[in-house]
């Protein structure tokens, strides 16, 4: 494939990667998702490979998109094909073995449709030995069209992404963020998140409602509070059993598995750097993106040493538009005062030494607003004056203000946010 990752591709190859139910389903539903996109020309295995190049030329000029169709991988009019497309979708249903030659012929850098049932521990390894670019899943039913709707959008350019910044409690503003988003008929085809923002977003890319989301913030942030296990500080503050105890029983145990595409992103205390984590374990993701340092203990992942991802971006819409897959939504709930440091009046309290942690943290990042306006084409920043950020019982409120700033936001919104 010769176009940049990063490109919105003119000429894409779909190829079955095997010949099951579940494989042939899907591909199916992206063929026709991607023809339904508008101006896009399908070239299949009537055409022989020796005249592909050809038939692929004389297609760019007539049409916007290209829409390469290979039945199985490895074959001579596959490889002739991802000689010359922008980008391949792989079509998976069951994982081919290790070391088998179906295996070894899947294109390498491909974005990955996942057909096959989730929770399938095979799936992440597959994705890291191809260097998937993406992976989306592919449901059974009919969430399988809506699906296969938003993959065909990412590849035209055209989905629209959702990032959820850091801020405690001030974080469950996301969820009324999130309702008026859906209720105005906005579809959310990519998630991703800093902090409490990578929990909130994972339960969306879970596939719950904004109510379920509610339900579970309440259940798990306002009734049981896992910050509750102090202990003496010679790590952290609290042991954080508690914390990835709730987030394995109520996440599922891998990002792969999620209905939507998603990331998180946390701060390696080894290196000094920002990593971004697309698939994987999802509640050691969500764990130590939401790991406030010195509060929680870091998380051990891949041999990095993992902390709170706001230490070094608390709204990663660069890395969400890193991508070029379409417009891009910011929620930031660290709006007036942390974005301002140094021109506000000192709190009439002291801070806790939670909140004071979380300051110091937002220091570094108090240019999120310049980021947000740079790479998103919607910046909605609700209002959270008085509320702190271990206040979870404003769980109620701060949906209230999310719901108010959306409304608000949408009224000068730009049209593509509307295109699905």
């Amino acid at each position: 494939m010769s176009a940049p990752r990063t490109a919105v591709p003119s000429a894409v190859l779909l190829v079955a990667a095997t010949g099951d139910d579940h494989c042939v389903r899907a591909t199916g539903l992206v063929e026709r998702a991607f023809l339904a996109t508008g101006d896009a020309a399908l070239l299949d295995e009537t055409i022989a490979s020796e005249h592909l190049g050809q038939a692929l030329e004389e297609a760019e000029r007539r049409h916007a998109r290209v829409l390469l169709r290979a039945r199985a991988p490895g074959t001579d009019w596959a490889l002739a094909g991802a000689r010359q497309v922008d980008r391949a979708i792989v079509v998976v249903g069951p994982v081919p073995e290790l070391g088998s030659p179906l295996r070894a012929a899947l294109p390498r850098g491909a974005d990955v449709a996942l057909a096959g049932p989730p929770g399938d521990p095979a799936v992440g390894p597959l994705l890291a030995e191809l260097d998937a670019r993406s992976s989306q899943r592919i449901r059974a039913g009919a969430d399988g069209e809506a699906d296969a709707a938003a993959l065909a959008r990412r590849m035209t350019g055209r989905s629209v992404g959702l990032v959820l910044s850091g801020g405690g409690a001030r974080g469950f503003a996301h969820i009324g963020v999130i309702e008026e988003l859906l209720a105005a008929g906005i579809a959310i085809d990519r998630v991703g998140g800093a902090s409490m923002g990578a929990f909130v977003g994972a339960l969306l890319a879970a596939g719950l409602t904004p109510e379920e989301i509610d339900r579970q913030c309440y259940e798990e942030w306002v009734r049981r509070n896992p910050l509750t296990d102090y202990r003496v500080p010679r790590v952290s503050l609290i042991a954080g059993s508690r914390v990835r105890a709730m987030l394995e029983r109520i996440l599922p145990a891998a990002i792969e598995d999620l209905a939507r595409p998603f990331f998180c992103v946390s701060t390696d205390l080894v290196t000094g750097e920002l990593v971004v984590q697309r698939r994987g374990p999802l509640p050691v993701a969500v764990a130590a993106s939401m790991a406030l340092p010195a509060f929680a203990p870091p998380v051990r992942l891949d041999g990095r040493l993992l902390v709170d991802g706001g230490v070094l971006d608390n709204l990663p819409v660069a890395t969400m538009g890193s991508f070029a897959e379409g417009p891009i939504i910011a929620s930031d709930v660290n709006e007036p005062e942390d974005r301002h440091v140094g021109r506000v009046r000192a709190p009439e309290r002291d801070p806790t030494l939670p909140e004071t942690l979380y300051r110091l943290i937002l220091l570094q990042t108090a240019d999120t607003q310049a980021a947000a306006h740079r790479h998103a084409q919607l910046v909605i920043t609700p209002d959270q004056a008085g509320v702190g950020r271990l206040e979870f019982h404003q769980l109620d409120r701060m949906r209230a203000e999310g719901r108010r700033a959306a409304a608000r936001a949408l009224e000068h919104a730009p049209p593509e946010l509307f295109s699905a």
